[in-house]
Order: C-alpha cells, then structure tokens, then sequence
C-alpha cells in the first residue's frame, strides 16, 4: 500500500514572520545610516577642500588690490592734475608769473569811452574779449560810440555784432577786444 504523506506545512506563526521583517528593515536601515554618513563624510570634505580653495583666491586678490593699492593715489594725482588745469584756466600764467586782467580797470577805461547819451545795459568779458550791449536814443549817437570805441587806446577789433531799433531807442551789440589791461 502506499503511504499517503498527511502532513502540511504549517502557516507561520506572527513571531517567525515578524523576525524576518525585522531582520530586511534593520539590514535597510544600517545601510541608510551607513549611506548617510558617507555622504557627511564626503560633503565635509569637499567643503573644507573649497573652503581652502576660496581662502586662497583671497590671499590672491588681497595682493592683487596691495599691488594695486597706487590706483587711489594715481586718482588723486589726476584729480589734483585737473584742477590745476581749471586753475590755470582762470589765470593767464606767462613766463611763470601770473597775470590776471584787472576787471575793475577795464571797466574803468569802459566808463572813460563812453559817450554822454549811451546806456550800458549788458557786459560780458571772455578771454580778453568784451562783449556789451548798450542802448541810445538814435543812430547818430550809436556811430559816435563806436567811432569813440575804434579811436580808443583801451580796445581793438571794434565790430558791431548786432543793432536793432526797439520802443526805447536803438540796441546795439559791440565785440572788442582789450588792448591796454592794468596786469596783476
């Protein structure tokens, strides 16, 4: 006859299970942890790797700015440059000393050439040149002013650059250039 096998496995119990879930979630978990602290590991490295790396390019860039440190005072040089240009502008340097026109006496040898019946009304001075405008009652009065201006010896190149008839009388602009100037 033959045997019949009757046994069965018998279904595992919870506790059998149960180790073997512990057994792969533990095993999952080390490596995680080992994983993690690997990536630490690594992380801290290349932090400390850049951090000497950007310590170096500072050392680099502070001698750099030591080599460049002459930039602020060449600056400086040039502004002070500048100013000596304005500064000479403004006062006619010639043979190393300086000469500076008289205004007051170029207004003075002005006052000197004026005719009776003429009115200044505007003055400008520019680079040795004068430029007024002045105004008169008629045309016969603003042809003996400026045949006063060309007879005189404080100015020059007499030319009348505008003249105009308005409700007051006659305007007339006149460009001359100093002659005679009371140097400082």
């Amino acid at each position: 006859m033959t045997t019949i096998n009757l046994y069965q496995n018998q279904p595992e119990t919870g506790a059998q299970f149960k180790v073997k879930g512990v057994n792969s979630g533990l095993i999952f978990s080390i490596f995680l942890i080992m994983a993690s602290i690997a990536l630490v590991g690594i992380l801290k490295a290349s932090v400390s790797y850049l951090e000497k790396k950007d310590n170096a390019v500072q050392d680099e860039i502070g001698q750099a700015q030591k080599g460049l440190a002459g930039i602020g005072s060449l600056e400086m040089v040039l502004d002070l440059q500048d100013r000596i240009k304005k500064i000479k502008n403004n006062l006619q340097v010639a043979g190393g000393k300086v000469q500076k026109v008289d205004v007051a006496a170029v207004l003075g040898n002005l006052e000197k050439d004026l005719n009776t019946n003429i009115t200044l009304s505007s003055y400008e001075y520019t680079d040795g040149k004068v430029i007024i405008t002045f105004n008169s009652s008629n045309f016969n009065d603003v042809a003996h002013q400026i045949q006063s201006f060309k007879k005189s010896g404080n100015f020059s190149g007499v030319s009348i650059s505008d003249i105009k008839r308005t409700e007051a009388g006659i305007a007339c602009k006149v460009e001359m250039v100093i002659k005679n100037t009371n140097k400082l």
